[in-house]
């Protein structure tokens, strides 16, 4: 599973008795109460997933990285229970779905950046980011402070237009002692890249501060990124000063009021050329079908996934295993497939059964299929992701996106009900695991998630810390879900996500506490408010407003359509008044 910044919303306990559960049970749609392997096989259940989990979080299988061994061993495993299971080969070679990807990239050595009159070559003032685009860029070098805006809040924002001009861009974040330790949001290189990219630029600079490393040396190449979408370069310190005056030390030492002087300014011209090459390998989705009974419904289908990759050894030559990430959705993919395939009576829309890989990668697999499905999009009516599903704990699991088709909230409590298990929801993730494709298409999709754990993606995690029976507990509520939307004459259809809460204040490069306004944009919130240049935000919904940071995060969680609180100073005055949030531009 990647990194999750998911917010879960409320958590809906059980019930016992009343409206509320004879309502949730209403909603069964006919689906029988069943479990995997039988009640009273229980413990054979989870005999069989303790089995799996065991065999996929195996030493022998070196961490699964997408593309190795371990990882074809892995495919092979489930791809020979598919066929045990008698499921139908769709994936174009038997039950696989090859594709290939940038496994890595070997850097060339005619990397080289001029900047007006001077010029530096590789290896000793500039090398190419192993995140960057091959070939070449040209145009004003802008300086934009650490990139992303809301790491540059406390400095003021660059302000600048990016599109066709080249991002001078500082290492790391405000108050990190390592820009290249740093997993924050937008603090990696490669995330300053991506910012850049989406701003327009045409290529990066990217140079390192006087904290991030003792040496004046670029930021060193790393050959297991896979490319980019742009050129981008590290330039020594000292090779930047030549060009910019020994007056940019102070940015470089990272002086708040330095950086904030020079946020969106041109500071020269130039032309880069990063020399790349991309090394590409192959992997494979495995997928199998159970075809569904009802005449007119067979051609609908239910999809349900779990990526089978890992992140492969660890830097002291330890294996990532990555038992419950993601060993155990795997097991349970199986577990799910054995139950549907040997039912007497099948259910009425088709089932796809698939594991996918390169999730760890940036969601390679999913993303593959939903470009070449292989049963139609128009037709797939739900899909169901099991990712991280074995540590249960509080008797709580986790579900993401179901607010993505109508009713479907009403399924999964209903389920959840059933077997006992409590419900935490939350929204639709931005990323982080295979559903997000599905979301993209407009097709509803759950998450299923027993939550995090200090061994996430350490050699830790291990199947002898999984609770197994906590894993049937979750496969069993799955079951049910899935036997109602596979079994439904109606379906829950798809509910597009709302949009983003737009207040309309740009802030200035003040440092003082709070929200300094710089401008208000016309006909937004904000100046339906009355807001006006000047005016300081101190409180935000009862809370207070440390700075511009702060606003802009409370304000990313909310959508279009939201009241908001305000507490504004306006010269020696301080007054109270709400907002309803617009939609984002």
């Amino acid at each position: 599973m990647t990194s999750r910044l998911a917010s879960f919303g409320s958590r809906l306990p059980r019930e016992n008795g009343g409206n509320r559960c004879a309502a949730l049970r209403a909603l069964a749609i006919g689906v029988a109460i069943l479990s995997l392997a039988g009640v009273a096989n229980a413990e054979v259940l989870e005999a069989e997933l303790r089995r799996d989990v065991r065999y996929l979080a195996s030493d022998e299988l070196a961490g699964r990285f997408t593309g190795s061994a371990g990882h074809w061993k892995a495919a092979q495993y489930i791809a020979d229970r598919f066929q045990r299971l008698g499921l139908s080969a769709v994936g174009g070679d038997g039950y696989l779905q090859h594709f290939g990807f940038p496994q890595s990239v070997a850097m060339g050595d005619s990397t080289c950046l001029t900047w007006g009159d001077a010029s530096w070559s590789q290896p000793s003032d500039v090398l190419p980011l192993g995140h960057s685009a091959a070939g070449g860029a040209e145009g004003e070098i802008v300086f934009v402070g650490y990139g992303a805006d809301t790491l540059n809040s406390e400095k003021g924002s660059h302000e600048a237009d990016l599109t066709g001009r080249i991002a001078l861009v500082l290492s790391g974040a405000p108050d990190e002692p390592s820009g290249r330790a740093t997993g924050g949001t937008g603090t990696t290189s490669r995330a300053k890249v991506a910012e850049a990219a989406n701003q327009g630029a045409a290529a990066v600079i990217l140079v390192r501060t006087n904290k991030d490393g003792p040496d004046d040396v670029p930021l060193p190449f790393d050959p297991t990124s896979r490319g980019g979408s742009i050129p981008a370069v590290a330039l020594s310190r000292s090779a930047a000063l030549e060009c910019l005056g020994a007056e940019w030390e102070s940015v470089f030492a990272e002086d708040p009021d330095a950086i904030a002087q020079r946020l969106g300014k041109t500071v020269g011209h130039g032309t880069i050329h990063a020399d790349l090459r991309e090394i590409r390998t192959e992997t494979a989705n495995v997928a199998g079908l159970l075809r569904g009974s009802d005449p007119d419904l067979m051609w609908e289908y239910v999809v349900v996934g779990a990526h089978y990759d890992h992140i492969g050894i660890a830097r002291d030559g330890r294996v990532n295993n990555g038992a419950d990430d993601n060993a155990s959705g795997v097991s349970g993919l199986l577990a799910l497939a054995q139950e549907f395939a040997a039912r007497r009576d099948r259910p009425r829309r088709s089932i796809l059964f698939i594991a996918f890989s390169g999730e760890e990668l940036g969601l390679l697999g999913s993303r593959h299929y939903v470009a070449n499905p292989l049963v139609p999009l128009i037709g797939t009516r739900a899909m169901i992701n099991l990712d991280m599903v074995g540590r249960l704990r509080n008797n709580t699991v986790m579900v993401l996106g179901a607010d993505s088709g109508s009713g479907m909230a009403d399924l999964v409590e209903h389920a959840a009900l059933e077997r006992g298990i409590d419900v935490t929801f939350g929204g639709r993730a931005p990323a982080g695991s295979d559903h997000v494709p599905f979301l993209g298409s407009s097709i509803p999709s759950v998450f299923m998630f027993t939550g995090t754990h200090p061994q996430y993606h350490t050699p830790d995690d291990d199947w002898q810390l999984l609770n197994y029976v906590g894993m049937s507990q979750v496969l069993n509520m799955t079951a049910d879900l899935l036997e109602a939307l596979a079994n439904a004459d109606s379906v829950p259809t798809w509910v597009p996500p709302p949009q983003r809460g737009f207040l309309g204040v740009v802030p200035t490069q003040s440092r003082a506490v709070g929200f300094t306004i710089a401008s208000v944009v016309a006909g937004s919130a904000a100046a339906k408010a009355g807001l006006v240049a000047g005016d300081v935000i101190k409180e935000f919904n009862g809370k207070p407003v440390e700075n511009a940071a702060a606003l802009i995060r409370a304000l990313s969680r909310l959508s279009a359509g939201a009241e908001v609180s305000l507490v504004v100073e306006r010269g020696e005055e301080r007054y109270q008044c709400t907002a309803t949030l617009g939609p984002a531009p």
